[in-house]
C-alpha cells in the first residue's frame, strides 16, 4: 500500500479489524461447539456427513476473518471514530433477519425461507426496477437449489 492509502484507511481498517476479530470469535464459537453439538457427525458409507458443509463454512469464514485482521492490524490504532454505532444497527437487523428465517425454515421449509430470504435480500439492496424478474429470481432460486442439492448430492431438503 501507498502512504496515501494508509493515511485514508484509519477508521475503515479499525472497523474492518474489529468486524475481522468478531468473525475470528464465531467461527471459532460454530467450530469448537455449535457444529458438534447441533449437527450429526457421522454418515453412512459413501456419503457426505451432514457436518462437513458447515465445518467448511466456518473454516472459509475463519480464513477470511483472519487475513481481515491481519491487513489491518496497523490501522487499529487509528484514533478516527469507526461509525460503529451504525454498524451495530445493522448487525442486530441482520440478527432479526436471521431468527426469521431460520422459523420460517424449520416451520415451513427450505422452498419457503429460501424465497423469503430472497425476497427480503432483493428489498434491502434496492433492486426494484423489475419487479416480475426479481419475483421470479425469488421463486425460481430455492427450487433450482432444491433440485441441485439432490442432483449433486442426494440430499432432499425439507
Amino acid at each position: 500500500m501507498t502512504r496515501a492509502v494508509d493515511k485514508d484507511r484509519g477508521a475503515k481498517g479499525r472497523l474492518d479489524f474489529q468486524s475481522g476479530v468478531v468473525l475470528m470469535v464465531a467461527s471459532l464459537f460454530a467450530i469448537f461447539w455449535l457444529i458438534p453439538r447441533n449437527v450429526p457427525g457421522a454418515a453412512s458409507r459413501g456419503e457426505i456427513a451432514p457436518s462437513t458443509f458447515p465445518y467448511i463454512t466456518a473454516f472459509v469464514v475463519l480464513a477470511c476473518a483472519t487475513a481481515l485482521v491481519a491487513t489491518n492490524w496497523k490501522a487499529y490504532r487509528s484514533t478516527r471514530s469507526s461509525g460503529g454505532s451504525r454498524i451495530l444497527l445493522e448487525l442486530a437487523g441482520w440478527v432479526v433477519f436471521s431468527i426469521a428465517t431460520l422459523a420460517l425454515f424449520n416451520w415451513l421449509g427450505f422452498v419457503a425461507a429460501g424465497v423469503f430470504t430472497t425476497l427480503c435480500a432483493i428489498a434491502v439492496t434496492r433492486y426494484r426496477q423489475h419487479k416480475w424478474l426479481l419475483g421470479l429470481i425469488a421463486l425460481g432460486l430455492p427450487l433450482l437449489l432444491k433440485l441441485l442439492v439432490w442432483q449433486i448430492f442426494s440430499i432432499q431438503l425439507p
